[in-house]
């Protein structure tokens, strides 16, 4: 599998720790959530860019879901804790299907300085 990390020149050193932290665990689930559901991706991508005072994440795979991982390794509320997460931040979280295959996560945080 060949993996693309691409975090643009616009995003800024100094964002709040919490958005960083959110960000990471957002990209450390999506990550994880390919290696379950969709092991036959041969291809993922990883991006971070700013946008209006937002910070945008996406993580995306040409998996078709047809290899998976044993049932007894699933995990469980990854997804719901994320959501939670994010929104607790004043951001949103969008995952689902990709037009034609694959899966794709994308979220958005502000990144005022009160947070």
């Amino acid at each position: 599998m060949s993996s693309d990390v691409r975090p643009r020149p616009t995003v800024p050193d100094d964002l709040p720790r919490k958005v960083q932290a959110a960000a990471f665990r957002g990209v450390q689930e999506a990550l994880t959530n390919i290696r379950r559901h969709a092991a036959d991706a041969t291809e993922t991508g990883v991006g971070l860019w700013c946008q209006t005072h937002r910070l945008m994440g996406a993580v995306a795979d040409d998996g078709r879901g047809g290899t998976r991982l044993p049932a007894a390794a699933r995990g469980g509320f990854g997804l719901v804790g994320l959501v939670e997460r994010v929104t607790a931040l004043g951001g949103t979280l969008r995952a689902g299907p990709r037009v034609g295959y694959g899966w794709e996560g994308r979220a958005a945080f502000p990144i005022r300085k009160s947070i």
